[in-house]
């Protein structure tokens, strides 16, 4: 009687991992940190570095974050219309001086470009035809001054929420120039509101 011998097989080779990006992150540590809430509207009349007098005691307010919080990361915000008061013309000592106190305090800033709110030379606000340009002009001042300085940037805080508010309210469904431009910015769908707030409309109707 014959046997038949089976040969034997080779192993499988052992399977090579190959890198996800998708698990891959853009950071190699994560940063604890808190920050100061610096919403300011001034055509509403809205100042929250004023409502909680951070514009008084703001040394105070960044060394006890530092000091008595023990944090190292700090988000924080300058009022564009403080920073540019009028088209073009710039104010940078409020920033150089707060800036330069949180160096010193080994604070290290995610700064916001824009929280909330426009200068007031935007007559219709976030939904001013000059808006998007006005925008990119402040950034690229703004940014490139302190470019040695901050390392990590909000380019647009909540952008939706400023794109609801640039909307168009002669038609339902339509957003101004400045609200696609922020909706590009920030997403690649978007579907415009249909209304807006109350208190908003209300203050929109108001300008000419």
């Amino acid at each position: 009687m014959r046997t038949l011998h089976t040969p034997p097989t080779a192993a499988p080779a052992p399977e090579v991992a190959t890198p996800d990006s998708r698990n891959e992150l853009p950071f190699t540590e994560f940063k604890w940190g808190s920050g100061i809430e610096s919403s300011s509207l001034p055509h509403l009349n809205v100042d929250q570095f004023q409502w909680t007098q951070h514009d008084r005691f703001w040394r105070d307010d960044l060394r006890l974050a530092r000091e008595k919080l023990g944090i190292k990361t700090l988000r924080y915000a300058l009022p564009w219309h403080v920073l540019e008061p009028q088209r073009g013309q710039f104010n940078w000592q409020y920033a150089d001086e707060r800036i330069a106190e949180c160096e010193k305090l080994g604070l290290e800033l995610i700064m916001d470009v824009v929280h909330f709110g426009t200068p007031l030379w935007l007559k219709q606000a976030a939904g001013d035809p000059e808006f998007p340009d006005a925008l990119e002009q402040f950034t690229e001042r703004y940014v490139a001054r302190y470019a040695n300085t901050i390392k990590m940037w909000c380019p647009f805080n909540e952008p939706l929420v400023t794109a609801l508010f640039s909307g168009d309210l002669a038609s339902g469904r339509r957003i101004s120039a400045a609200g696609v431009a922020i909706c590009r910015c920030s997403v690649a769908w978007y579907r415009p509101p249909t209304a807006l707030s109350a208190p908003f409309a209300a203050w929109r109707r108001k300008r000419p």
